[in-house]
């Protein structure tokens, strides 16, 4: 397949400066890469909120293992939470990075190394960017635990370009058929909340409190009610009542209203919160609404230490955990149920010279900003 000799992408050159237009020079996929031509990308809210905004580079892993280049069709727009995580993790800064971990595409080249991927494929790319197989964590199988991963978008270029390169483990199988923008924010967003879910030790029939009906509620809402569960929405928007009850909650609480906490209590308790809206206080104030044994679910990252009752806690043996994305093959589990159960991402679509407005409209647009080069 031909291909140009140079292509667009957006990215960042400084700190707290906007996203810069770039011609990028074609470059092969290396040892276990390929190329893909992007087809969607969604804006991801967790570059919201580590402004002024941060450029990383990561330390080189010891052995490579086959990237694969994709022709980029979507990149979703996620808030940076985990993005500042990232910082806090440790991550050098100073080099141009183009953003976008929720990304799906069509690929074009493939290196000799690869034989798992073929041209054409359409495939994703999420949060993991890869794994060095020799670790602790990787020799158990336990891969998104790698202390040496890249993250996409973030240590390594994602996708807000025509065009990115992705190494071959990081790849996500797209369902035949699904569209590359309603694909791209379960790349992140999608699996997070799904994964969350799976693994709060929940029954057919409990009840779920999903807070902050956003990119991640709103899914969180629809994966709830898919899977047999009860989803409140509790959110501070009166605005979100109506397209929260649409997408599946069986009841709506506004804390400008009322107690949460006080009316999840009422109902027993909630068996498990997912907390999604980066917001530490509210965070907090919900664990009072948690039954016997229940969990929350932490999937959203906010700038300040999340305080908790303990006594509730101990009271009602109850706990805390997080949950993050996940690697490919828990992805394309996951895609494979929204296609069956006819879930749907909420998604904006803009076109890629219009990156900064999208990249601005990440927590304003309905629910996902998504790039379509």
């Amino acid at each position: 397949m031909s291909h140009p000799e140079t292509y667009i992408a957006y990215g960042f050159t400084e700190k707290s400066g906007q996203l810069q237009r770039l011609t990028m020079p074609w470059k092969d996929p290396g040892e276990n890469q390929v190329t893909i031509k992007v087809l969607a990308c969604a804006a991801a809210a967790e570059y919201a909120h580590s402004h002024p905004r941060f450029i990383y580079t990561h330390p080189t892993l010891t052995k490579c293992h086959v990237s694969i280049l994709i022709f980029i069709s979507i990149s979703s727009l996620y808030p940076l939470h985990r993005d500042e995580a990232a910082r806090r993790q440790g991550f050098p800064e100073g080099h141009l990075r183009i953003p976008g971990h929720e990304t799906v595409g069509e690929i074009v080249k493939v290196h000799p190394s690869v034989t798992t991927f073929k041209v054409g494929d359409i495939v994703g790319a999420g949060w993991h960017g890869g794994h060095c197989f020799t670790c602790d964590a990787c020799r158990s199988g336990d891969f998104f635990m790698c202390p040496k991963r890249p993250i996409t978008g973030i240590t390594v270029d994602g996708g807000y370009a025509e065009y990115a390169t992705l190494r071959a483990e990081s790849l996500v199988r797209i369902p035949e058929g699904m569209d590359p923008v309603e694909a791209s924010p379960i790349m992140c967003a999608g699996i997070t909340v799904y994964g969350g879910l799976l693994n709060a030790g929940l029954k057919p029939g409990d009840i779920v409190g999903i807070q902050g009906i956003g990119g991640l509620g709103h899914l969180a809402i629809q994966f709830a009610s898919k899977l047999g569960f009860l989803p409140i929405a509790l959110s501070s928007s009166p605005s979100k009542r109506t397209t929260s009850l649409s997408l599946g909650a069986i009841s709506y609480l506004d804390s400008s209203q009322i107690s949460q906490a006080s009316e999840l209590q009422k109902l027993g308790g909630a068996k498990a919160i997912i907390a999604c809206a980066p917001d530490a206080e509210a965070i907090g104030s919900l664990v009072k609404g948690l039954g016997a044994d229940g969990v929350l679910v932490v999937v959203g990252v906010p700038h300040e230490e999340i305080k908790v009752s303990a006594f509730h806690l101990i009271m009602k043996r109850a706990s805390i955990q997080g949950w993050g994305a996940e690697v490919p093959s828990e992805i394309e589990k996951c895609l494979k149920f929204v296609k069956q159960s006819g879930i749907k991402p909420l998604v904006e679509r803009f076109p890629l010279d219009k990156a900064q407005e999208a990249f601005d409209r990440r927590s304003t647009a309905r629910f996902r900003a998504v790039l379509v080069p």
